[in-house]
């Protein structure tokens, strides 16, 4: 790369929350998308599966998943949690898949949520004892 030479780097869309300026600086305060899910869940249904239930959560905000699958999706809950938020309900899917809930900025995915599950493969091959 050249010295005169400009790269961009896709971080996301984000909520400008506090513009501030200092003479000829501006200085912002952003969130991501993630912002919009701190509105209250309460779903209408008694039991039903991991996916149908974060599926159901981000619609009631006007958002879907970016996943086409994810572990333990079809894992089917009978006590689902009431009066919790949004964000809630994703990081309780979340965890139940071995794993963390972003926005993803992928092309073509971009503002949604996406699941990341942990990868435990390397643990296999380690012999953890519990210090026997």
């Amino acid at each position: 790369m050249s010295n005169n030479t400009t790269e961009s780097i896709k971080l996301g869309e984000f909520y400008v929350t506090e513009p501030e300026t200092y003479g000829s600086t501006v200085g912002i305060t952003a969130i991501d998308y993630m912002c919009l899910t701190d509105k209250g869940y309460t779903t209408k249904t008694e039991k039903c599966t991991l996916r149908a239930l974060i599926n159901d959560a981000l619609a009631s905000v006007g958002m879907s998943l970016s996943n086409n699958t994810f572990p333990n999706e079809t894992f089917e809950i009978t006590n689902i949690p009431q009066d919790k938020t949004v964000r809630n309900i994703i990081g309780y899917v979340a965890m139940l898949a071995g794993g963390f809930a972003i926005i993803d900025d992928t092309q073509g995915q971009e503002n949604k949520v996406k699941i990341i599950t942990y990868n435990m493969d390397s643990l296999e091959s380690v012999n953890i004892d519990g210090g026997n």
